[in-house]
């Protein structure tokens, strides 16, 4: 037996190009296309067994016909040891790269062919049965299986590889940049277009492919009430009145490799395919569920591939998208693995990164943002969201939350009370104002020395004024909501507590500036959503 590992790209550099929704959608849905594409020819060769993706050559439905990328830009897969596969690789990345190519019609005609050719880095890495078991007795880890060999042989040939597929000119700039008055003239002349099913993620109007494909504002917009609107807000929330920002979400799942190894651990090499491949495709049935979510919501999903999501959102009730999502992939996996894994606990949850920002910044701008912030939320354990808000007057706020906290803060952030815009500002001035206060409340009560009553007691004298004293029941609310999920958790804990800053360098502070820094943050996201300046 011999087991083949491809890598496809380079997606992200391609994706970087994009300066619309549609070309981050055209460039994702692209190399989901390549992917697809070589799985189609890999199973006409007898005894290849794909594991990942999960591809089901027998079905009729496509999972692609929604007009979102499904597969992911690694194919693993298994083959008889006496087929000669390396001699038909390289026949097959050819005939793809061709095919690839002919999509783009007049585009660039005479030399299209020959960029994409050179552009597109397809590399293989294969390994014979008698080597993968010499890697797996030798690393001594328990649990090493035939995907985690495979992809980590994939991560050092596309690091050998870096240098290749460089071209004097990026073709996909000018693709993506389309003409003056015509932005995604070129996506919308692209057989991928125009032979995908329409659907309201891409498009303002799907009755057919000459509808204007959605543009940042018309996806910050989706969800926006008219005024007027004789739908009426359900009591207890707060309209959204966010329509001038966006969301650029990525996320990605926790504690992947773990469930990886736990599918193969004891498990022979020969059978370790078919639990893999279960893995695979309870992935793709996540990925469908996660790209209806954000369909349903008003976003536009960019790729859903494995347990990897990017998409772009309007900003009213992102967090509660978020915990869904969170929710869906935990569910969809335990449901997927359950027989398989029935005496094994599936702890697996997402990390998210979210960049939000104003709709005439660029877009590369945000999803670079939300890249650090799951770089961040990976790196502080992951089950977190990162957000990072840049507001039209340049100000950001940044925070960090676990996912068990998210419907906390939604709670605030819909809460509706009299006079909240003065509340909120009373807390956030008295929060910088006397912050040495602040600091030393905060300590005290996560170190156990106030208990509920006199914690609450201490922070409402805090605002004695009596122009506050009409909301005290708002912010007594904040302070139960600070002290139930952030202050009550930390007790018995060290002094300090470790922070990621803006530049992704970990630094220990003091509890107190740490939770007051997280209430002002968190305040700060309120009242943005709020509708607040």
């Amino acid at each position: 037996m011999k087991y083949v590992g491809i890598t496809i790209g380079p997606i992200f550099k391609t994706i970087g190009e994009a300066i619309s929704p549609a070309g981050l959608w055209f460039g994702s849905y692209f190399f989901s296309t390549v992917t697809k594409k070589l799985c189609e020819k890999l199973v006409e060769i007898p005894n290849v067994k794909i594991f990942s993706p999960f591809y089901d050559s027998n079905s009729n439905q496509n999972p692609q016909e929604d007009g979102i990328g499904r597969y992911h830009d690694r194919i693993l897969f298994s083959i008889d040891g006496d087929t000669v596969i390396e001699g038909e690789l390289p026949s097959i990345i050819s005939a793809v790269k061709k095919e690839m190519a002919e999509n783009f019609g007049e585009f660039n005609s005479g030399q299209i062919e020959n960029f994409i050719n050179n552009y597109l880095r397809i590399d293989f890495v294969i390994l014979n049965e008698e080597t993968m078991n010499e890697i797996i007795e030798k690393s001594g880890k328990d649990g090493n299986n035939i995907a985690i060999i495979l992809n980590d042989a994939l991560d050092a040939l596309e690091l050998m590889a870096a240098g290749k597929g460089r071209t004097d000119m990026n073709l996909f700039a000018s693709f993506f940049a389309g003409k003056k008055d015509n932005r995604n003239c070129y996506i919308k002349g692209n057989e991928l277009f125009t032979d995908t099913k329409l659907n309201s993620q891409l498009v303002i109007s799907y009755s057919d492919h000459a509808s204007e494909l959605k543009s940042i504002e018309d996806i910050a917009l989706s969800l926006k009430r008219e005024e007027g609107s004789s739908k009426e807000v359900p009591e207890g929330e707060v309209a959204p009145t966010r329509s001038e920002y966006y969301a650029v979400v990525n996320s990605d799942g926790d504690k992947v490799g773990t469930l990886l190894k736990d599918l193969c651990r004891g498990v022979d090499i020969s059978q370790q395919s078919d639990r893999i491949n279960s893995f695979s495709k309870a992935c793709l049935k996540y990925a469908g569920e996660a790209a209806e979510l954000v369909g349903n919501y008003g976003g536009m999903t960019i790729y859903a591939g494995g347990d990897d999501l990017l998409f772009i959102a309007p900003v009213y009730s992102l967090f509660s998208l978020c915990r869904e999502l969170d929710e869906t992939f935990k569910n969809t996996l335990k449901k997927g693995l359950k027989e398989i894994l029935s005496d094994v606990e599936i702890n697996v949850s997402l990390s998210f990164g979210v960049a939000v920002q104003y709709v005439k910044y660029p877009l590369y701008e945000a999803l670079e943002r939300a890249r650090v912030q799951l770089y961040k939320a990976k790196e502080s354990c992951g089950n977190r969201l990162g957000i990072e808000l840049v507001k039209h007057s340049g100000k950001t706020v940044q925070l960090m939350v676990e996912n068990e906290k998210l419907e906390a803060i939604d709670t605030l952030i819909t809460y509706r009370a009299a006079m909240k815009d003065q509340a909120l500002e009373s807390v956030l001035y008295n929060l910088q104002d006397t912050e040495i206060v602040f600091k030393l409340l905060f300590e005290k009560t996560a170190q156990n020395a106030f208990n509920l009553k006199e914690y609450k007691t201490r922070f409402l004298n805090n605002f004695n004024n009596p122009n506050q004293l009409d909301y005290h029941d708002y912010l007594e609310n904040i302070a139960g909501f600070f002290y139930n999920n952030y202050l009550k958790e930390y007790k018995d804990k060290p002094e300090t507590k470790e922070k990621i800053d803006g530049i992704c360098i970990k630094r220990n502070i003091s509890i107190g500036e740490y939770y007051t820094k997280e209430l002002q943050a968190i305040l700060f996201l309120v009242k943005f959503w709020q509708g607040g300046k």
